[in-house]
């Protein structure tokens, strides 16, 4: 899993539209033992994905084209979101707090 192969700082970038000039992205970027989830727009051909290999495209450093708002929609313990996708057990989830570990601001998701 992508995740698990993040190291400091390290960022990978999951596909979930594709344009004809960009592909919108969640980035998770590793920061301690946290990852930090916010949308991006990538420049980067939407048709020229290899959509049955997604990894060179999620592993490769992008050329961010703008970010989405909220600028940050998770922070989440590191561990813990690898598990909950592993089970597929999203509700296992929790939002770390406002400020906590990384200084980043916590916005949480719509609903």
């Amino acid at each position: 899993m992508a995740l698990e192969t993040l190291g400091e700082n390290g960022a990978v970038f999951l596909p979930y539209s594709l344009d004809d000039e960009s592909v919108e992205c969640v980035e998770a970027t590793r920061i301690g033992e946290e990852i930090v989830l916010r949308c991006v727009n990538v420049a980067t051909n939407g048709y020229s994905l290899a959509l049955d290999d997604l990894s060179d495209f999620m592993l490769s450093r992008q050329e961010l084209v703008e970010f989405r708002y909220p600028a940050i929609f998770g922070q989440y313990d590191r561990q813990e979101i690898i598990s909950s996708m592993r089970n597929r057990d999203h509700s296992a989830l929790r939002t770390a707090p406002a400020g906590e570990a990384t200084g980043y601001k916590h916005v949480a998701p719509p609903g």
